[in-house]
């Protein structure tokens, strides 16, 4: 699978003191680590009606994509299948990755096969497909130790904002 094209820079946070050269800026290896480390995420879907869900999901993160499994009739389904918008955030609010983008369900059974066995690694559960696949569009991560100094965003090609 190709692997998206993404430009680095700061993210506009106003009134927080944030540095505005680049200096301080994280590297995607922080990004990596961090996804691919956690063993919880959050995700956040919205409803129908337009009300936000968010929960705590397991998930992989593999060739520098995130996927994420679930029962199909649970809510976060029915909210993808209306609308495919996303947020992932990882588990640590202090090293913070945040993931904004769209899905769809993978379909590579040799992925799948990948995605299986991260989850035996990780979960120790043989979790049945599907699986979804996050296509990025934004991403931002900070660290708290050095919050003014680390704010990073990162734009993927097909990201319109």
């Amino acid at each position: 699978m190709k692997k998206q094209e993404k430009t680095r820079d700061r993210p506009y946070i106003p009134n927080y003191g944030i540095e505005k050269s680049d200096n301080g800026l994280l590297s995607w290896d922080f990004v990596q680590n961090e996804m691919k480390n956690a063993k919880n995420y959050w995700l956040s879907t919205t409803r129908s009606d337009g009300r936000p869900h968010a929960i705590p999901i397991w998930g992989s993160w593999i060739n520098d994509n995130f996927y994420f499994g679930g029962g199909l009739e649970t809510q976060n389904r029915k909210n993808l299948a209306k609308n495919p918008h996303i947020v992932i955030h990882s588990e640590s609010g202090t090293k913070t990755v945040i993931i904004e983008g769209t899905v769809a369900i993978e379909e590579n059974k040799d992925l799948i096969k990948v995605i299986q066995k991260d989850y035996m690694r990780k979960y120790n559960i043989d979790h049945p497909p599907p699986f979804y696949r996050v296509k990025k569009t934004k991403a931002f991560c900070w660290d708290m130790n050095d919050y003014a100094g680390t704010p990073t965003r990162w734009k993927f090609k097909d990201s319109t904002e």
